[in-house]
């Protein structure tokens, strides 16, 4: 027996508006439509989403996070009852920057369904799919019936308005930036910290070049059953950390241009540190190629791997 749409609708729409503080709310994403094999979300403009603090231009990350959250649910659509469907693997390619000012609309369908995957693609644009901001392909795990157990319950609290406070919350104490040896250069870190999208994450650059941490933040979590971090956190983290990576590299203060962005999910991500090392793998007058890798627990034991591509700037 197929999944109720119109409940699950309301399941999305409570997800993404009842959790306050989380990773939906923050961003701003709206879950607006449903339907068989597709869903349409949007994203309003606000300052929390912007990347490049010069031009007021979206980053690419939030707008990671819009794809893979209406892909996501679009695979959610092929379930027998509610659920989740954890994103194995995203691709990412921007086509042009979002307009500042304006709402950013994606649009996802399911182009094909196996016993345990389901294959989607995505389009972010600004009202005219023809036109798209970024086109997405993204593969998700079905679990299987019996897996998520205690879903609904938690959707019909939720739905109440009886929601609790976060128990993850009290796991772990206030975080400590004077623990941490951060990145020395004061002209890079003025810089980095003037990104709006940089202080949403909460992202540390570290002394050690090429290394970053994200620590435990309520803003960041995707899923608080669990409670998991957001796909598109993990890959907003990775993205902009690939970012400074250039920066820190080239010795510019202009934000290079995201080409395309390739993430493979290896391990959900907990409510704790989260690392990231990147290598930047090719520099050439335009274009940069960058790998990156994100841990928790231990660097050897991944929850995600990257490989972005970005344009210079004159």
């Amino acid at each position: 027996m197929a999944v109720n749409l119109d409940e699950l609708l309301r399941f999305n729409q409570v997800m993404t508006s009842t959790n306050e503080g989380d990773h939906f709310l923050t961003v701003g994403i709206k879950i607006d439509d449903l339907a068989d094999k597709y869903v349409r979300g949007s994203m309003d403009y606000s300052p929390a989403i912007i990347g490049d603090p010069e031009t007021g231009i979206i980053h690419g990350g939030p707008i990671t996070s819009l794809l893979d959250t209406t892909a996501g649910f679009a695979a959610g659509t092929q379930l027998e009852s509610l659920g989740f469907t954890p994103t194995i693997d995203l691709r990412i390619d921007y086509m042009r920057p979002a307009t500042p000012g304006e709402q950013v609309i994606a649009e996802a369908e399911v182009y094909r369904s196996t016993e345990f995957v389901f294959f989607t693609r995505a389009v972010a644009h600004h009202g005219d799919p023809e036109r798209p901001i970024a086109h997405a392909t993204g593969n998700f795990f079905n679990l299987g019936p019996g897996a998520f157990n205690g879903v609904r319950e938690v959707f019909e609290l939720a739905e109440s308005g009886k929601r609790p406070r976060p128990a993850y919350l009290d796991t772990v104490a206030e975080f400590d930036p004077n623990t941490v040896d951060l990145c020395k250069d004061q002209v890079l870190m003025d810089f980095v910290q003037r990104i709006p999208y940089v202080n949403t994450l909460g992202m540390l650059v570290l002394a050690e070049p090429g290394c970053y941490q994200l620590p435990p933040k309520q803003s960041n979590i995707g899923n608080p059953s669990f409670p998991a971090l957001h796909g598109g956190a993990i890959a907003g983290f990775m993205e902009m950390s690939a970012i400074v990576s250039v920066l820190r590299r080239t010795g510019t203060s202009r934000v290079p241009r995201v080409i395309d962005i390739s993430v493979d999910y290896l391990r959900a991500g907990g409510f704790k540190n989260t690392y990231v090392r990147c290598k930047v793998n090719y520099l050439g007058q335009r274009m940069v190629n960058v790998s990156v890798t994100a841990w928790q627990d231990r660097e050897e034991k991944p929850i995600a791997n990257a490989r972005a591509q970005f344009l210079l700037k004159d």
